[in-house]
């Protein structure tokens, strides 16, 4: 075996060379095993990612203690922070990113964004109908930043990881956010053209996030396709048809969870 490796053309990211480690120590027969006690996760995104979902019941938006996040910080073996916050926008959510590079020094950041920053002001569209109107954050915006953050993460040496939107049902999605009165619903249906364009502008951030992972040779983990595999995924959303509930949320966590196992094992805890 060579004493050096002369790389000009490859750039091989932290986890890359972890899970070459992993395949070396089992080729060996385990003498020795990846820890991943020295390494540290942080998560950003929106309310998707905090866990927040609509209690029917109780009739108001309460924070899930099932939810994906929860529930994967159970099994992991190395320190995860959750700074996903309710409202988060791609700029808003990351404002505290090289605060928390600093104090956390994760090895691995996971972004979940793009449900709000596509989103818009809808009483606003409901009282002008034939005014132009701009989402939270523009497509192009939208693309600038993240493509910033993550030359901001890779000068870092962090490994970045995306998650794809879950699908949205336009169908409850304009109820709610037409309250579910005829008029203000029929103003902003005159303003969309017709209900599916909801769904279909969600779609280009999402292709937007999926774009932007493969040409830079990033990972990022398909959560939409999990939700439309699903002979109804509408049955994994909550009744405002943007946030998922506890069965969407469960979805989520052995999506992830699979993808986990089949390459990255030694994040998560032995199983006893």
């Amino acid at each position: 075996m060579p004493k050096t490796f002369i790389m000009k053309k490859y750039t091989f990211s932290i986890l890359n060379l972890l899970v070459i480690m992993r395949v070396f120590y089992e080729f060996y027969g385990g003498m020795m095993k990846p820890s991943c006690d020295s390494y540290s996760i942080i998560l950003y995104g929106d309310s998707i990612s905090r866990g927040v979902i609509y209690d029917e019941e109780k009739r108001k938006y309460i924070v899930s203690k099932q939810s994906f996040a929860s529930s994967l910080s159970q099994i992991f073996s190395c320190a995860f922070y959750n700074a996903s916050s309710f409202g988060n926008t791609l700029i808003r959510g990351l404002r505290t990113l090289s605060k928390d590079i600093e104090k956390r020094k994760p090895n691995i950041v996971v972004l979940e964004f793009g449900g709000n920053d596509c989103d818009f002001q809808w009483d606003e569209v409901a009282e002008k109908p034939f005014d132009k109107h701009v989402p939270n954050t523009s497509l192009n915006i939208f693309k600038e930043h993240l493509l910033e953050t993550l030359r901001q993460l890779q000068s870092w040496n962090i490994f970045p990881v995306f998650l794809s939107l879950p699908p949205l049902v336009s169908t409850r999605y304009l109820r709610w956010v037409g309250d579910n009165d005829s008029r203000k619903m029929s103003r902003i249906l005159s303003w969309l053209g017709d209900v599916e364009q909801i769904s279909r502008w969600q779609s280009m951030y999402n292709d937007t996030i999926i774009t932007i992972a493969r040409e830079a040779n990033i990972r990022w983990i398909d959560i939409r396709k999990a939700f439309l595999d699903q002979k109804n995924f509408e049955d994994y959303v909550c009744i405002d048809g943007i946030h998922p509930n506890s069965k969407g949320h469960q979805l989520i966590k052995d999506h992830i969870l699979r993808y986990i196992k089949a390459d990255y094992s030694f994040l998560l805890k032995p199983v006893k």
